[in-house]
């Protein structure tokens, strides 16, 4: 987490300040390219050729875009035609940014190109864009409106996370990979159409789009990584392909609106807080094929009131079913009882566990299982049932019908 942090905090800041305006040239040579800046705030590019990609300059302690010195007064960028690519890191943290034009000449916008330019709102991305590197757009928190073209087969880790007043995107159909957090913290962003030919999507992609409420998976994707949809609260509904291979850890934590969920047959492990915190979630549908449910798998579940255990399962980790209030109904298929871990099926009420016939005994004399659904007695009118002072208690252990 630290790393992270430390990585988001480099990315981010000014080295010399935010739209630092120190004093630097106005014109000069970039490579093949040269430059000006106007009184007015306008940079320009012009010449043919290739764009250098930008750096860090250990010697100097700064970035080394000639321009950067004077970036808090660049307020629109033209780059001519005939340049061939925009280098990694050119405009970075260009707070005063609103317009960037970018001719057809521009095949590829590199690495963390426009990271941090909270104010740019105006850009255009033609049909001849083929690659755009990652964090190119990361904290462009102003910009609404993104089109990717047909050229584009990937989009790169983290190249649009934190566009927070991004509304709208359409992504080409020739777009194969959707990478780490590529739309991390997206948070207005109601739809996200991804094209049928992607096959990957990556840990934390749509990680905190909170407005995003309906979404389909194309059946190229063979994986739900950890994070995908971690804090997507508003998210109803998820259309899943069949052959969906695992969900990662975490992938629908605090996903507040989904009330329904099939998990896909042919997995085998439920993990770590994938559904923890679905406080709508009414039912869940837990394949055959699952052996395992993991740490704090439902945790938090509020409204989950049944849920059935199929027969392969044999471990239930810490606090799977921990903090499900209105779970009332477990229906267990294992003959044996699985490995049951500590803080599950707690504060549940009057919770009741069916099990395979002729099993009673099995679960009954299982000190953990007969704990967890050892509840006070009580008579017909809801009573606590006392004898000679103590509470009276019964383990409700049932044989299915």
């Amino acid at each position: 987490m630290f790393f992270a942090l430390a990585v988001a905090a480099f990315v981010l800041s000014g080295c010399t300040g935010w739209g630092s305006s120190e004093e630097g040239p106005t014109s000069g040579t970039t490579g093949a390219l040269s430059w000006a800046l106007s009184d007015d705030g306008i940079l320009t590019i012009n010449g043919s050729g290739p764009m250098p990609d930008y750096a860090f300059d250990k010697a100097v302690g700064d970035f080394n875009m000639p321009w950067y010195p004077r970036r808090g007064k660049i307020k629109e960028v033209v780059i001519a035609d005939g340049v061939e690519n925009i280098g990694d890191w050119a405009f970075r943290v260009c707070i005063n940014l609103v317009s960037v034009t970018i001719p057809e000449s521009v095949t590829e916008i590199g690495e963390s190109v426009f990271v941090g330019c909270e104010n740019l709102k105006n850009i255009s991305l033609h049909e001849n864009i083929e690659k755009i590197g990652r964090q190119a757009f990361y904290n462009c928190k102003s910009i609404t409106r993104i089109t990717l073209g047909e050229k584009i087969t990937q989009i790169a880790e983290n190249t649009f996370r934190d566009c927070h007043k991004l509304l709208e995107v359409n992504i080409g159909s020739n777009v194969k990979v959707i990478d780490a957090d590529a739309f991390h913290g997206c948070s207005r962003l109601m739809a996200i159409p991804i094209p049928a030919g992607v096959e990957s999507i990556g840990a934390g992609a749509f990680a905190g789009c909170m407005s995003v409420s309906s979404i389909t998976i194309p059946d190229g994707v063979k994986k739900i990584e950890k994070d995908t949809f971690n804090g997507c609260m508003s998210l109803k509904n998820i259309t899943l392909p069949d052959h969906i291979e695992s969900i990662g850890e975490r992938a629908f934590v605090d996903c507040s609106s989904l009330e329904h969920f099939a998990i896909p047959d042919g997995i085998e492990i439920i993990e770590t807080a994938t559904f923890q915190s679905c406080r709508e979630l009414i039912d869940i549908e837990i394949p055959v094929s699952v052996k395992t449910i993991g740490t704090d798998a439902f945790q938090d579940c509020a409204k989950l009131s049944m849920i059935t255990i199929p027969e392969k399962v044999s471990l239930i980790h810490r606090g799977a079913f921990f903090g499900c209030p209105k779970l009332i109904e477990v229906t267990i298929m294992a003959m044996v009882p699985p490995t049951l871990n500590d803080f599950n099926f707690t504060a549940t009420g009057a919770d009741t566990l069916y099990v395979p016939k002729g099993r009673v005994n099995l679960y009954t004399n299982n000190p953990v299982w007969s704990l967890a659904f050892k509840t006070a007695k009580r008579d017909e009118n809801g009573n606590v049932v006392k004898e000679a002072g103590n509470i009276v208690y019964v383990v409700n252990i049932v044989e299915q019908e």
